[in-house]
């Protein structure tokens, strides 16, 4: 059946905007919703619209004006236990809530600003990272996504490196992530920003592996420096022997083809043993931490003893 929405009309009869703006949301709930793929415009779907709407209006002037925030999660060398470093995150807060990410970045592409907020990201993670470091004498690297947009667009190569140059951030301390996708597969440009983007000195990663398309050609056809296993191939290793079959394959496969593996979604210890097991390098996760800002995250590293673990999260 296909995704019909049904938008029930209250008797103050919403403008033509609206109703249109409406059907496409009540569609776009219909697909990611039951097999009976149909919704219902009632008064709760309404108010997701509603607040949908103010998102997509304030995004703009939040991106402009400063106002999204730069949360940072580590990355933990399995080797040592130490932090090497953060991926960047971000988070907005309007109207008193933070937005989820994926209603941020649905409201970002639909606003045409999904490339605006790439380089904002990057430009403030590198700004973060670089003057802690200088300050506190460290080298901590930091690595923020970069999406289908820009990595076929051809200034993008010249704005990493003035982003590089005026926060002073050595590009062996900067991964740029780019997330798999069936456009980024076949555009001929994508290769040539990533081998001058390695040529600055950057780091370049696949960000999501094993979550998106035709990932193995993917590998095949992308020269990067590593791979970001997503945390869908880490969740039932502990109990599927199936499972950890597929991750350790990944990894490596990974180490042969000379890329290193940071692996997502890492989230108990018996999940650190086994990856550790299969000769990955890097693990994120809440086992070690969730996103929290970038400043706290900089001085929690800085100051705990090195043989000091982080805490677990409480369930």
């Amino acid at each position: 059946m296909g995704c019909v929405p049904v938008v029930e009309v209250g008797p103050r009869r919403p403008g033509p905007e609206f109703l249109v703006g409406g059907a496409e949301f009540a569609l776009e709930a219909a697909s990611r919703g039951s097999a009976t793929r149909m919704a219902i415009f009632d008064e709760d779907l309404a108010a997701r619209y509603a607040g949908h709407r103010v998102v997509q209006e304030r995004l703009p002037g939040a991106i402009s004006n400063g106002k999204l925030q730069v949360f940072f999660q580590p990355q933990i060398d399995l080797s040592t236990g130490g932090v090497q470093g953060f991926e960047a995150l971000v988070r907005w807060s309007c109207n008193g809530r933070f937005i989820p990410t994926p209603e941020l970045i649905h409201a970002e592409e639909q606003n045409g600003l999904i490339m605006d907020l790439d380089r904002f990201m990057l430009s403030e993670a590198a700004q973060i990272v670089s003057k802690w470091n200088r300050t506190h004498r460290k080298r901590l690297a930091v690595s923020s996504n970069l999406s289908a947009g820009n990595m076929t667009n051809e200034d993008t190569v010249d704005f990493v490196a003035s982003v590089l140059q005026r926060s002073g951030l050595p590009p062996e301390l900067l991964t740029v992530e780019i997330t798999e996708s069936i456009e980024l597969e076949h555009d001929p440009r994508v290769q040539s920003i990533v081998e001058q983007l390695r040529a600055l000195g950057c780091r370049v990663s696949i960000d999501d592996f094993g979550a998106g398309y035709s990932t193995f050609r993917y590998l095949r056809d992308i020269r990067v420096d590593e791979i970001k296993i997503d945390r869908s191939l880490v969740m039932d290793i502990e109990e599927s022997p199936s499972a950890r079959h597929i991750l350790e394959s990944v990894i490596r496969m990974s180490e042969q083809l000379g890329r290193s593996t940071v692996v997502e979604g890492v989230e108990t210890e018996g999940q650190v043993d086994l990856i550790r097991s299969f000769g990955g390098a890097t693990a994120q996760g809440f086992f070690y931490g969730k996103p929290r800002p970038a400043l706290d995250w900089l001085a929690d590293t800085t100051y705990r003893p090195r043989s000091e673990p982080h805490p677990v999260p409480a369930a």
